[in-house]
């Protein structure tokens, strides 16, 4: 998967969206993920293609996280931006509902996976702003 996002990111214009995309754009990514699962039952269409959306922010934030580093912790610095990073595994967790229906057992252990990250983000995020009070 690192290969495909390297490779892409290469060859695209991905360099200078992921750079200034914040982090906080992940909560927009729980948003379309879950507003697609909420429009499901009524059309599939509407709710793939937000799911489709959701996924692009997900592989732009994933770019950034992996790229630009040093961005990134500037960002984090900021307290309202670190606590949203836990929308990133929250996001990810809705997305896999998407293709749970194609390939069941693959999402169900990325989803535990996804449950024991976010526990991690939200133990960092208590000892973060206890350090900073």
């Amino acid at each position: 998967m690192y290969v495909v996002i390297n490779y892409a990111y290469k060859r695209s214009s991905m360099k200078k969206t992921s750079y200034h995309l914040p982090i906080t754009a992940s909560s927009v990514m729980l948003g379309l993920a879950s507003f697609g699962n909420l429009l499901g039952p009524k059309s599939l269409v509407i709710k793939y293609f937000l799911g489709l959306c959701a996924l692009t922010f997900l592989v732009l934030i994933l770019i950034k996280l992996l790229n630009h580093r040093d961005k990134v912790k500037e960002e984090l610095k900021n307290p309202s931006v670190f606590s949203t990073i836990v929308t990133l595994t929250m996001g990810s967790m809705v997305l896999t509902t998407y293709l749970y229906p194609f390939i069941p057992i693959m999402m169900e252990y990325t989803w535990y996976s996804l449950i024991i990250i976010q526990l991690n983000s939200g133990i960092s995020i208590c000892d973060f702003s206890y350090f900073y009070k």
